[in-house]
C-alpha cells in the first residue's frame, strides 16, 4: 500500500503480512509512519494505492459496524503516552509470560517477579 498527503509520499508500496494468531509490533523513529500504518489498518485513513485486508476483508469496503468488529481483534497504543511500560514489560507482554508481573500505578507501571 502507498499513502500521499497531496505531494508527499508519507508510505510507499508497504507490504505487511501478519498470521492468525501472530503478534505484531512496530517500533521505530519518529515520523517513520508506525502510526500511519495503524490508521490504515484500522480503516481511519485510506491508502492512495493498494489495499488493506483484514481476515480476506477489504477495509475499504467495509461499513462502520463491520469496521468495529475487525477494531476489537486490533490492538493500538498511541503515542502521547496513555500506556508507559519499561522494555522487560513489554517483553512479558508479548510473550505473555506468566513469571512476570506488571503493576499499574498513577506514576507508571512496576515489574516483579512472584
Amino acid at each position: 500500500m502507498s499513502l500521499r498527503f497531496g505531494e508527499k509520499c508519507v508510505l510507499d508500496h508497504v507490504t505487511l503480512g501478519v498470521q492468525p494468531q501472530e503478534r505484531l509490533v512496530i517500533i521505530g523513529q519518529s515520523g517513520a509512519g508506525k502510526t500511519t500504518i495503524l490508521r490504515l489498518v484500522l480503516g481511519i485513513l485510506a491508502p492512495t494505492a493498494g489495499s488493506v485486508f483484514f481476515q480476506q476483508q477489504d477495509i475499504a469496503r467495509l461499513t462502520p459496524p463491520e469496521l468495529q468488529q475487525i477494531r476489537r481483534h486490533i490492538g493500538m497504543v498511541y503515542q502521547d503516552g496513555a500506556l508507559i511500560l519499561t522494555a522487560p514489560q513489554i517483553v512479558a507482554l508479548l510473550f505473555q509470560r506468566k513469571d512476570v508481573h506488571c503493576e499499574h500505578r498513577k506514576s507508571g507501571a512496576t515489574l516483579r517477579r512472584p
